[in-house]
Formats: structure tokens, sequence, C-alpha cells
């Protein structure tokens, strides 16, 4: 998919391509989307949208999403929308939903893509904001129903099935296609969820009178054995995380980077979400109440969350381990309140994920360290060992994940006064080895 672009000759007052992601306007010169450090504006999130001034006052306007991305298109429909609002007087616009008729609007094919326009750019209204989910979400999405044709393929045209042509039979030929892909319930779980919801969707939002098969499906007990790394294996892990180890005989290349070391150090020291991980900029430290503080957004929570201004932040202690890191791998005195990523700014923050997770599994198996321990766990070792050292689940918890100062000032306090008992924290103990 392109980006959006508004032409010369299309160019109109009222006009502009709208980024869901970032909630930014098009510049009107240019006819495209400025760039910015904090939004890349995915295409996929980005719409051609009407906003029209109201005659006779200061800042009220009337705003219009359309369907389409057809530029020729895009003028024939704001020239019936100009035409709508000085029929009714500026007044708000009753605009209803266009509806696909005859058998297309019963295509699963024609559904999935529109399920998957709604998820990424929300619905025709403008109330009907997306909800924040990353492209790698959306992408499963993608890649589950990609599997799920593939499975029922041999027995259908999966060009011209209807939503209300699927039978149980379809979904046994799923399910034994799952199995044969995975032995995990985690993963399958997740597979079987993305039709689930989906069909749930298609009953509940387009009012389809279906029945949704996927909930006949039970959902599978996932045993879960949280792991924590000791001193010790920390220590062997960044012991063999250098160049001349880092060569992936498999993948044919060679997985180290110079800070990479540093990224492992600050997943172990911070107990971050990799995703909140590779977000935090130089900025997010800063000092409370005469502590040195890290805050992040946490991606998690938000991602259940629609509106800016309800975002939730976490503040976590930059305890003995984390300040030294902070001061001597990544410069912090130097880069103080600089609005720039701490870890490889120069990369795609997906593309240091990926280096990060695939980096850590590969200079973990040089080590010798439990297949079943990876990346995130270093997050479980730091909520683990701060839960075993100071006791109190209700603090930890706190620290590991709470809310921002826009949300009742009791949850503010409640982070300050776990971050001072926390202070002192260490991961790993002094008489421990000593990993920086």
């Amino acid at each position: 998919m392109e980006n959006l672009k508004i032409p010369d000759k299309y160019r109109r007052t009222g006009l502009y391509i709208y980024c869901y992601k970032c909630k930014r306007y098009s510049n009107i010169k240019t006819g495209c989307l400025r760039k910015t450090l904090d939004c890349n504006h995915p295409p996929e999130r980005q719409v051609y949208k009407l906003k029209v001034h109201f005659p006779g006052t200061k800042n009220m306007t009337r705003t219009h999403v359309l369907s389409t991305r057809d530029i020729k298109e895009v003028d024939n429909e704001r020239l019936k929308f100009m035409e709508l609002l000085k029929t009714n007087n500026y007044n708000n616009v009753v605009i209803s939903r266009p509806e696909t008729t005859g058998e297309d609007r019963y295509l699963l094919t024609y559904q999935m893509k529109r399920y998957f326009d709604f998820i990424t750019n929300g619905g025709f209204y403008e109330h009907e904001d997306a909800r924040r989910l990353t492209n790698g979400s959306i992408n499963d999405y993608k890649r589950n129903f990609k599997y799920f044709f593939e499975s029922i393929a041999g027995s259908i045209n999966i060009k011209t099935i209807r939503i209300d042509q699927l039978r149980m039979e379809h979904v046994e030929l799923f399910h034994k296609f799952i199995r044969k892909k995975t032995d995990s319930n985690k993963t399958y779980n997740n597979i079987m969820s993305s039709l689930k919801a989906f069909y749930n969707h298609l009953i509940e939002y387009e009012k389809f009178k279906i029945e949704n098969l996927f909930d006949t499906v039970p959902v599978h007990s996932v045993f879960y054995d949280p792991q924590s790394f000791s001193a010790a294996e920390f220590l062997k892990v960044l012991s063999v995380t250098n160049r001349e180890q880092g060569y992936d005989v498999k993948e044919k290349r060679n997985r180290f980077k110079e800070w990479l070391p540093t990224a492992f150090k600050l997943g172990a020291f911070t107990g971050l979400r990799l995703e909140e991980l590779v977000n935090l900029k130089y900025k997010d430290i800063t000092e409370i109440q005469g502590i040195l503080v890290l805050q992040s957004i946490n991606q998690k929570a938000n991602k259940l969350i629609r509106s800016k201004d309800n975002s939730r932040i976490k503040r976590i202690p930059v305890i003995p381990e984390l300040q030294q890191v902070l001061f001597d791998e990544c410069h912090y005195i130097n880069n103080k309140d600089m609005d720039e990523y701490i870890l490889a700014p120069e990369l795609d923050r997906n593309t240091v994920k990926g280096i990060i997770t695939k980096g850590f599994t590969h200079f973990k198996r040089i080590a010798g360290i439990d297949e079943n321990k990876c990346f995130k766990e270093l997050r479980t070792t730091y909520i683990s060992r701060h839960r075993a050292e100071l006791g109190d689940r209700g603090l930890t918890a706190i620290i590991s994940d709470h809310s921002n100062a826009n949300v009742v000032d009791k949850h503010y306090t409640a982070q300050i006064e776990a971050i001072k008992k926390s202070i002192n924290f260490r991961v790993f103990s002094s008489d421990e080895v000593c990993v920086n």
C-alpha cells in the first residue's frame, strides 16, 4: 500500500490526508503528511478526510472521512459533501454508511478486507476510531486468515465462499492445519482467536445474522512456568555477546551489534517489555522529589485505550545497576533531556526489536542457557527478584506497571512512594557476580 498524496490539480480547500496513528493532517501546500520523529505515517493508517470551516464561527468545523483511496472519487465525494453541507446550512450532516449490495457483501474474502480496514483505520463514522493495534498484531491477523484459507482450499473455492457457508467441517480442517504447524496451546489459541474475533465483528458490527462456529472451539489450557536468570547466567550471556561469536550459521548473518550488551542490561535492570524498552528516550529519564526516575509509556495497556489523553505511563526507579549502564554506556549526561532513542536511534523500532530478540536467542544458545529462557524472562527476573527482596506484592505491582498523573492523585503518590522504597534495589545483589 502506498502513501496517499493530493496532486496539485486536486488540492481543494478542506481536503486533507489524515493519519490515524498520530492524528495529524497533511500540509495544505504539499498535499502530503509532514515527516515527524514520533510517527512514520503507515500507509494503511492514512485516509482522505474533509475538514470544512463552519461559516460565521471561529473554530467550528464539519469533518467527513472518505472511504475511497481513488483521488478522482475523492474529488466527487468532496463536491457532494459540500453541497450537502450548504443544503443543511452547515448543520450536522447525517451520513449513512455505504452498503455493498448483492453477493459481494457476503463474500468471505470481501469481509476480511473490510475487517482489516476496520482494525487499521476504524469504522465509517468518526467516533468509531481504530484500536491501537501494532503492525505486528495486524500482520498476525493476516497470517492467521491466510492459514485458514490454506486449510480449506482443498474443499471449497475460497474466492466464492460466503461467510454463511462455513460448516463445522471447515473448522475441523482449520483445527488439524494448526495442529500440524504447532504443538503449542498458546499459539493454537492465538490463531483460532483471530477467526473468533472476525466472526464476532461480523455479527456485532456488520449485523449479519450468522452463527460463529469458532465459538465452539474450546480454549486450550496453557501451562505457564515462569523462568528467571541467575546473575551467573546473565553474565555468561554478556560474556559471549561479541562479534567473534555472533555469526548465525543457519541464517548466515552476524547477530552482533555494538549496542546489544547495553540493550540486554537495560532489559534486565528496568523490567520493561521489549516494546517499551526500544521506545525509551533520554528525555524519559527525569528527577522527581530528588530521585532519578525512568518514565515509560505502558504499551500493553495503551493498546486497549484509544485516547492519547488517557495514555498510561509507568514510572520505575533508576536503581544502581541501571544508573551505571545509563551513565557509562548510554552517555546520559551528554544526552540529558534529548528527544532521541537510547537504543540505535538511526534504526526503525521494529528492526531494533528483531535485532534484540534474535540476538539474545543466539547468544543465549552460545552460552548454553536453558532453551526456554528468552529475552522476556529478563522482565520476569526483575519482577520476581523485586518481590523476593522487598516482600511486597503490591509494591512490585506498582513498580512494574501503573497509571499516569492524569488519573487520580493516589495512583501517582503510590508510584512515587514505591520508587522511594525501591531506589536501592538490585536485580543481582552485590554478593553475586557483578554484571556491569
